[in-house]
């Protein structure tokens, strides 16, 4: 075989291996990328945000608000996107406690995000929204996206 015509490498094939280069690339670098959860500290910017704890790996967020929760879960389902789904809530735990809504994510398989409404003046409000961030049982911290100040 003649050695011009492994040489012969033109415009066109450069191209390409650059395209295939940077498509192997991408794709790498996406499945590397940890995903985050969104930043629960900026669900509901017209209610005020009472609290927010990090205790043994479970996260909450309380706000103070007059809404409902028929409200509530629509602003939620809305900030937390069309792939967190909400999820029914056994029966022994729908019995003990109302006014709750579960979601989940396949993108995060060991995490479901709660959040209920309870009736109770706080800082001029009628009632008390609260978000949880309940990981599966897991040594490792869950990643959520950091608050901007």
């Amino acid at each position: 075989m003649r050695s011009d015509v492994l040489l012969k490498i033109t415009p066109m094939k450069l191209i390409h291996t650059f395209l295939l280069l940077l498509i192997i690339n991408t794709v790498a670098m996406s499945e590397e990328a940890p995903q985050k959860l969104p930043d629960f500290t900026k669900v509901f910017p017209n209610e005020k945000m009472v609290s927010q704890s990090n205790i043994q790996n479970i996260q909450s967020y309380a706000y103070a608000t007059n809404m409902n929760l028929a409200d509530l879960k629509k602003v939620f389902s809305e900030y937390l996107g069309k792939q967190w789904i909400e999820v029914d809530i056994d029966k022994e735990t729908k019995k003990a406690v109302t006014n709750t809504a579960l979601y989940r994510n396949p993108a995060f398989p060991k995490v479901q995000i709660g959040i209920s409404l309870m009736c109770m003046e706080v800082e001029g409000k009628k009632s008390l929204v609260g978000i949880t961030v309940i990981p599966a049982k897991s040594n490792k911290p869950i990643k959520v996206s950091e608050p901007q100040r």
